[in-house]
């Protein structure tokens, strides 16, 4: 899967390169929706696979195999805009596209070539006692160590509440990380009115870049102190960073309100804006917005990279096997599939809370007090968002707990055994019951 998908994504970017030929502009459309349908597959498919042989290859280590993925996002978000900027320049539409299917059939051979001798199958227990002995299933005796999962398995992970609360922040944390992208040129914009078309652009960029280095130097750091903290350390962690996303958002703008009352307009990190002619409006200048990036990139990292590790506790809490690559590799493609649904999740719910703010105000989505509210607006989700990720945090808890009590008045295997065992040997008796309380057993044997 991870080579289908490395060559699927190269023959798809091959193809985009010469989409500029198409004039007609229905068939524009029609085929470079096919083409981002086919790159996004094909996009699916290897990061899946990446995921997959990573956390089950660092298995001890899960997590800080999911930051040093999570660090090679942020160095492309690094150097994409600025390699493609320069290739657009200097070729035209094509010339990225064309460079990346380059590097993307290039690097299947070295990418084979590392991984040609990776034993992806468990091997049996070596030396195990008799009761691990007895818990392996006969596929292993039999030498066949692969494990499949069915969809009623699958679902499974849905009985534990906990699975919801994560699933939440991750969906989170993809898509506060895409939310402001639209609308941050327009940001700028709105700061430096005297900028030209280009000089907005390229502090865009820069900005952009900020947020990548935020996200991409704090990924590694956290997978590695997830690792020394254990598993149990994921949750904090991911509400530490949803906070830390909520805050960075509500002063991002930050809003009017917001701005007198924290004492941000008289601060050097901000600017002073002329709406419509005449009213005067406080935002935050290149230094706060640069800040407010770093935080939210840290914060992001925060979720992203030990939420895959709790979505795989939440899977052997839910009774799926720990066992060979095929949890692990049944929750990279679920990840995945939250990591998108995010992504598409964050630019929509820009465009239509400016679209409603706009209306709402009578302006338009350029308007800084629009974009204020806006980036207000998504701070607020992101609070609920939070608060609802630990209530199901906490309803598991209470299961946990009202199971412990379940598990602790019920008496064990060997218990029921022994008592059955003691009332089968013991003589049938009867009780006389005499003055003050003394009684009297007497055994009666049956002939």
């Amino acid at each position: 899967m991870l080579f289908s998908g490395i060559i699927l994504s190269g023959v798809g970017n091959l193809l985009f390169s010469f989409l500029y030929l198409e004039m007609n502009p229905q068939r524009f459309l029609v085929i470079a929706c096919v083409l981002r349908v086919l790159l996004a597959i094909a996009c699916s498919m290897y990061l899946t696979a990446c995921y997959s042989i990573m956390t089950f290859v660092w298995s001890e280590r899960r997590t800080q195999a999911v930051g040093l993925l999570e660090m090679t996002t942020g160095v492309g978000m690094v150097i994409g805009p600025m390699v493609g900027s320069e290739l657009y320049n200097a070729g035209g539409f094509g010339l990225p596209f064309q460079c990346l299917a380059a590097f993307m059939f290039v690097g299947a051979g070295p990418a084979a070539y590392i991984l040609k001798d990776l034993d992806l199958n468990p091997q049996p227990a070596r030396g195990g006692s008799i009761t691990n002995s007895l818990m392996m299933s006969s596929r292993l005796y039999s030498g066949d160590y692969s494990e499949k999962l069915s969809f009623k398995q699958f679902l499974k992970i849905f009985t534990n509440p906990g699975t919801f609360g994560t699933i939440i922040l991750t969906v989170l944390c993809w898509s506060a990380m895409d939310f402001f992208m639209p609308g941050m040129q327009s940001h700028v914009k709105a700061i430096y009115p005297a900028l030209s078309e280009a000089d907005v652009t390229r502090k865009t960029g820069l900005l952009f870049v900020v947020f990548a280095c935020g996200y991409g130097l704090g990924t590694p750091i956290i997978g590695k102190l997830c690792v020394h903290l254990g598993p149990k350390s994921s949750r904090p962690t991911m509400f530490i960073g949803a906070v830390m996303t909520t805050v960075a958002y509500l002063f991002l703008g930050p809003q009017e309100n917001l701005a007198e009352w924290t004492g941000l307009v008289n601060s050097t990190l901000s600017t002073k804006v002329v709406v419509h002619g005449t009213d005067t409006f406080f935002m935050g200048n290149f230094a706060h917005i640069s800040i407010c990036l770093v935080m939210m990139g840290i914060g992001v990292a925060l979720i992203a990279v030990p939420s895959i590790e709790d979505l795989i506790q939440c899977c052997y809490k839910a009774g799926l096997p720990k066992e060979g690559m095929a949890t692990v590799a049944i929750v990279s493609g679920f990840y995945n599939c939250l990591l998108f649904v995010g992504e598409f999740i964050g630019p929509m719910a820009q465009g239509f809370s400016l679209d409603l703010i706009a209306f709402h105000k009578k302006s338009s989505t350029d308007d800084v007090r629009v974009i204020s509210d806006s980036y207000s607006m998504w701070a607020a989700l992101c609070l609920i968002a939070t608060v609802l990720a630990a209530l199901f945090y906490t309803l598991e808890w209470f299961c946990d707990k009202m199971k412990e009590k379940r598990a602790k008045n019920r008496p064990s295997i060997g218990e029921t055994t022994l008592i059955r065992e003691q009332h089968r040997r013991q003589p049938a008796s009867s009780v006389v019951f005499g003055p003050q309380g003394f009684s009297l057993s007497m055994s009666v044997k049956n002939r």
